[in-house]
């Protein structure tokens, strides 16, 4: 038996209902609509919506669903002469929706939908012209919230709309203030959980005079202080998915001075009793928060976008096996105007680092609000936490304008394995003279209980498609593992000045550091890119092609006896640049051990065109540079790293060999070179020649390198 309910408020005490049957399906539905307000007498102001509550009764249908509108308020009376009193329009009523749902149908599903929408506050009856003062009508508030419990499978849903304000008039008048919304929902089930709630505050009603802009209403997920607003569980480690909007209403317009604000919207889930959202499960749970800032009214003088922050920090206390976290923002946008307003900034973080078990997976998107006429866009900023073997992704998108593009920021980090992203996007600009956005991106991965780290950002500065003005780009990451397991990092940037940097590091053998390095920048005034590239540990191959406009260090090794071997490649090629603009490319590796021997093996090299137009190439011991080569030709760096043993003569303790190469070129073309390194310290040597000194020591190096190489090509 399917029920349905129709309620219309008539008064105060009034109801009417409306009774409806169908068959066979097992739903309940109650819909109840406010008394729309009566329009004022003249020169009178309109009357207030009705209030709407729609409650499911008890019941043990599978499904039930309550729809609650709040009366519209009614408009002013007319007024007729501008010696008349003002007339404002009537406030428009409040709605509030509740279903729950304690029984599941035959596959074992229960249903709740609320919905509830504020009544649109009243407008006016004006004549063209005169002295009055009319405000519109308030926006009618609205809270929603749907529940269901007992059910093996919970499927809720929640929707929260706050009623616009009065407004728009062709006399003098100020908008209405909007209505606020707040959603809740809860599912309590014994296998699986999909709740939703969403709530959007109401736009405010548009005015005429100079500084009339009202601002949107404002948008909340809150139980008020009694546990997470938005919440589901599951009692068998079934998959649990909450996901929690709350979206600032829209401002009004203005006939002079600033328009009103977009309302800004700030959601925070850390673990208190004030969160936003939350769930339990032993099993799969994903957690979205999002926030979205209302956009600003119209109006000459234009208005600021809201701002939106969205932050989601979990310790996953409830021990989920996978534990995602997604955190977004976007900044509402701004109106144009000769007042330059700005578009709303978006922060968006999702911490999963706390989890002490599960996969702990993170990702955080921010969008900065678009701008139009001179205002700037809206800055975002993102930034992603995970462990144990998650993922951790940060993507920040400026804000777009005409004139100067908003910043992004992204930072993406994953400790104990796993694997980072982070991308920022420059806020573009239409105009070509016009700078894009600049953007930052860093990326970091830490494995120090074993397994691999891989690293990437993206940084690209804003800018229009064919503009010769990009903003800058500067990307980082970093990688770094245990035990010679693989440690990569790559970077990217873009922009019309930076650099991208990355930076690998592991241990291996008699090294208790391996770190290679590559930095390739980005030369002021000349929209470019760059990439750099990193490997430590792993398998990494033995010559490694040269890129356009990429610098790379890669290494690997692994420990025979008493020997340690390590094999390695380094490089870089000219970017996509005009030529005769000069850039230097920069390579490194550094290796850590006490005392010993330590041999490199300058094995082959790979160039492309003239190679580079100088070349420097050091090794550093203890940050002291003990050997030092220069070059200014491809023949003789041809010749020096082809077959060249280099002994560097270790201290005792602690040491620190650095093996750096640079190269400056302003044309197509590229150099790289291949190594190995031979270690062995002074606990591992043997017997026969541990009273041989410091010439023992390099002759065991030397005689176990040679066997490494024979080894290597019988494999």
């Amino acid at each position: 038996m399917k029920l349905r309910l129709v309620f219309t408020t008539l008064g105060p005490l009034t109801l009417s209902l409306l009774f409806a049957a169908y068959s066979p399906a097992h739903a309940v539905t109650i819909t109840v609509f406010g008394t729309p307000g009566v329009e004022g007498a003249p020169g009178a102001d309109g009357g207030p919506g009705g209030a709407a509550t729609a409650t499911t009764p008890p019941n043990t249908d599978p499904s039930n669903t309550s729809n609650a509108t709040g009366g519209t308020g009614g408009t002013s009376g007319a007024v007729g002469s501008t010696s008349s009193p003002n007339a404002n329009g009537g406030a428009g009523g409040n709605a509030a929706a509740t279903a729950a749902t304690s029984t599941a149908d035959g596959a074992g599903n229960g249903f709740a939908t609320a919905t509830a929408t504020g009544g649109t506050g009243g407008g006016f009856r004006f004549p063209g012209s005169g002295g009055f003062l009319g405000v519109g009508g308030l926006g009618g508030n609205a809270t929603s919230n749907a529940i269901v419990i007992n059910a093996p499978n919970a499927f809720v849903s929640s929707t929260a709309n706050g009623g616009g304000g009065g407004g728009s008039c062709n006399g003098n008048c100020i908008g209405g203030n909007a209505g606020s919304a707040n959603a809740q929902a809860s599912g309590i089930a014994r296998d699986q959980a999909t709740i939703s709630a969403i709530a959007r505050g109401g736009n405010a009603g548009d005015g005429t005079l100079a500084g009339a802009g009202i601002i949107g209403g404002s948008a909340t997920l809150s139980s008020g202080g009694l546990g997470p607003a938005v919440f589901g569980s599951s009692a068998t480690g079934g998959t649990v998915s909450v996901s929690g909007t709350a979206i600032g209403g829209n401002g009004g317009a203005a006939g002079a001075g600033l328009a009103g604000p977009g309302a800004s919207v700030s959601l925070v889930s850390n673990g208190g009793v004030n969160d936003a959202i939350g769930g339990a499960t032993r099993g799969t749970l994903n957690l979205t928060q999002t926030a979205i800032g209302g956009s600003s009214g119209g109006g000459p003088a234009g208005g600021v976008g809201g701002a939106a922050t969205s932050t989601l920090i979990g310790t996953n206390p409830f021990g989920a096996s996978i534990y995602n976290l997604t955190a977004n923002a976007i900044g509402g946008a701004s109106a144009g105007g000769f007042s330059s307003p700005n578009g709303g900034s978006a922060t968006a973080t999702a911490d999963a680092s706390g989890s002490t078990t599960g996969i702990a997976n993170a990702t955080a998107n921010a969008k900065g609000g678009v701008a139009s006429s001179f205002g700037l866009g809206g800055t975002a900023t993102a930034n992603a936490s995970a462990t144990n073997g998650g993922s951790a992704v940060a993507q920040a998108n400026g804000g777009s304008t005409p004139q100067s593009g908003g910043p992004a920021v992204a930072s993406a980090r994953a400790t104990n394995g796993g694997s980072a992203v982070a991308q920022a996007n420059g806020g573009n600009s239409p105009d070509r003279f016009e700078p894009g956005g600049p953007a930052s991106a860093n990326a970091s991965v830490t494995a120090m209980l074993g397994g691999t780290a891989n690293a990437t950002a993206t940084a690209m500065g804003g800018g229009a498609p064919a503009g010769l003005v990009l903003g800058d780009g500067f990307a980082n990451s970093f990688a770094t593992t245990i035990n010679g397991n693989a440690a990569q990092a790559k970077s990217s940037a873009t922009g019309s000045f930076g650099q991208a940097q990355a930076t690998a590091q592991t241990n291996f053998g008699n090294f208790q550091s391996v770190q290679s390095t590559s930095l390739s920048p980005l030369p002021l005034g000349r929209p470019t890119s760059g990439t750099a590239v990193t490997q430590a540990g792993g398998v990494v191959s033995p010559s490694n092609p040269i890129t356009p406009g990429q610098s790379f260090s890669v290494v690997s090794g692994a420990g025979f006896g008493p020997l340690t071997v390590a094999n390695g490649s380094m490089g870089a090629g000219f970017g996509n640049l005009v030529a005769g603009i000069s850039v230097t490319y920069k390579e490194s590796v550094s290796f850590t051990q006490n005392g010993g021997a330590f041999v490199l093996d300058l094995l082959s090299n790979n160039a492309l065109g003239i190679g580079f137009d100088s070349a420097l190439f050091q090794i550093s011991l203890n940050s002291v540079v003990i050997d030092s080569q220069s070059f200014t030709d491809l023949a003789s760096a041809e010749a020096f790293f082809s077959n060249h043993l280099i002994n560097v003569p270790l201290l005792d303790g602690p040491n620190s060999v650095l093996i750096g190469f640079s190269e400056t070129m302003s044309s197509p073309g590229g150099f790289s070179f291949d190594y190995v390194v031979a270690s062995i310290t002074a606990m591992n040597v043997p017997g026969p020649i541990a009273g041989a000194g410091l010439p023992g020591l390099i002759l065991a190096s030397v005689g176990l390198l040679g066997w490494w190489r024979r080894r290597q090509k019988i494999a």
